[in-house]
């Protein structure tokens, strides 16, 4: 089903907040502090407060984010850099993979790759690592497991309806219990401050 945009009031109301930021080269993670106007930026496993959006096969491993980049130098060919930049074959992604110098190979129906993983080379849709990525990322904010969790995700302003589809075909992979919603960066950014300025902007 097609994941409707939160809205802003409602999300403040909930008791626990998880918002993860597709970013360029980064993804942040934050939640809810146990003070309901506060926000906390969740620490990835090496204490950074922003993790790289990447992806890394290795025989039959797969590196998220900071191990991930970490292999852009030894494995160029496996590591999915820069994957929020890389989910819809287009011009403009032509243009950021020249412009942020991709190193992997991506295939003309939107594929990425051939990589190799698990004894087998085969190129990848951008929905599964990107739901890699997503769920490593959702795993960096704790949460109590009694508390109700609603989850967002903050993407660019210039995604277009079928870099949308690939989020929320993502998003699926990820099997996430929590309800989860889509934001653009610009409507993310106005919510992040009625969120910190808590009951002194509600009607």
């Amino acid at each position: 089903r097609t994941r409707r945009p939160l809205d802003p009031y409602s999300a403040m109301a909930e008791a626990r907040f998880v918002g993860i930021d597709l970013g360029v080269t980064c993804v942040v993670a934050s939640s809810t502090s146990e003070e309901r106007n506060a926000i906390t930026i969740n620490t990835n496993d090496v204490s950074g407060r922003s993790t790289p959006s990447a992806v890394s096969y290795d025989g039959k491993l797969r590196h998220v984010g900071v191990n991930a980049e970490g292999r852009l130098m030894s494995a160029p060919k496996q590591t999915l850099s820069h994957l929020p930049l890389a989910l819809v074959p287009s011009e403009a992604m032509q243009k950021r993979a020249e412009n942020y110098q991709f190193l992997f190979p991506f295939q003309e129906d939107g594929t990425l790759g051939p990589v190799s993983f698990d004894g087998d080379s085969f190129a990848v849709r951008p929905a599964g690592p990107l739901a890699s990525l997503v769920r490593t990322l959702s795993s960096y904010a704790m949460t109590s497991a009694a508390a109700k969790t609603q989850m967002c995700i903050a993407v660019p302003d210039y995604y277009s309806d079928t870099e949308l589809a690939v989020v929320n075909d993502a998003l699926k992979l990820c099997d996430q219990s929590e309800t989860v919603g889509l934001l653009r960066h610009s409507s993310a950014v106005a919510t992040a401050f009625a969120h910190s300025q808590g009951s002194s902007l509600l009607p």
